[in-house]
């Protein structure tokens, strides 16, 4: 499941209705600020491109604790959906006139619950290990500064690391069995030119 369409509507930085296509492979995030010049780069969206992945996955982001500050200060309410190579959506709503707060898993509203139970972890362990941003080092030394933080978040991880457990043991069960067919090759050959050599006499 790849990340390829971000759609924001009135999210931060971003007034009125912004699509995002995302194409495969490594992307690099930069931008131009338009309005100040000298700003270069600076304050033209990035990090609120980032928060919106995290916010439409997880309600919040690690550097805004209200998630009316989501929403751009000229406006009422916004939205945000992000969408996947396997034509799955989550869209966001933040104070919608219809929605209110919700959040929709393929036009389907679900709680955040459901949503996590989907994604397959929770939001710090998404923060720490699939996604990080300007300052978001901080965030990280934050929760792992605390044991209990860092213990829960390790423990949400598991799950995750029996994945390579599993191939580790795969590998290792195939790798015998490729020893195993060489050393029965090797046998057989020997057997081939003892065969020949007992012709050639």
């Amino acid at each position: 499941m790849n990340l390829n369409k971000i759609i924001l509507n009135d999210w931060q930085s971003f007034r009125g209705e912004h699509t995002v296509n995302i194409p495969t492979g490594l992307v690099r995030v930069t931008g131009l600020n338009r309005d100040n010049q000298g700003a270069n780069s600076n304050r033209s969206g990035k990090t609120s491109l980032l928060n919106a992945i995290v916010g439409a996955l997880y309600n919040k982001t690690p550097l805004v604790a209200t998630t009316s500050k989501l929403i751009n200060r000229r406006a009422n309410y916004g939205s945000v959906g992000v969408y996947f190579n396997d034509n799955s959506g989550i869209i966001r709503h933040l104070k919608h006139p219809k929605h209110g707060n919700s959040v929709f898993l393929n036009e389907k509203q679900i709680t955040q619950d459901e949503l996590e139970r989907f994604l397959g972890m929770g939001f710090d362990a998404f923060v720490s290990t699939i996604f990080f941003g300007t300052n978001y080092s901080d965030f990280l030394e934050k929760i792992l500064r605390k044991p209990a933080d860092a213990k829960e978040l390790l423990t949400s991880l598991l799950p995750d690391l029996k994945i390579f457990d599993n191939a580790w043991e795969w590998t290792k069960k195939r790798i015998k069995e490729c020893e195993e067919n060489l050393q029965n090759i090797g046998l057989e050959s020997m057997e081939l030119q003892g065969k020949i050599s007992s012709l050639e006499d």
